[in-house]
């Protein structure tokens, strides 16, 4: 319980959040220019359709992958190859 005192913690909780509500206000920015080239009947569909992919890309799908690879990990059953990045000096 002692991580809830730790001030890396806290920096490193309020520095993810802002730079998820920074690339959350992006895509809203970039999505909403992105509809704004339709025709007016179909911009605010575009929106709605563009923000609710944004939201399930970014957070489902990482959601799955994290916890397929978790279950797997822990069940051993079917080892997945995880990539490993070999650092030499020379």
């Amino acid at each position: 319980m002692g991580w809830v005192t730790a001030p890396q913690v806290w920096m490193a909780l309020v520095t993810l959040s802002a730079l998820e509500i920074v690339l959350g206000i992006d895509n809203i920015i970039f999505i909403s220019i992105q509809a704004s080239k339709l025709p007016e009947y179909q911009q605010e569909k575009a929106r709605l359709v563009g923000l609710g992919l944004a939201m399930f890309i970014c957070g489902g799908l990482f959601l799955l992958w994290k916890s397929t690879m978790e279950i797997h990990e822990k069940l051993e059953l079917f080892p997945l190859p995880i990539p490993r990045i070999k650092v030499s000096m020379y």
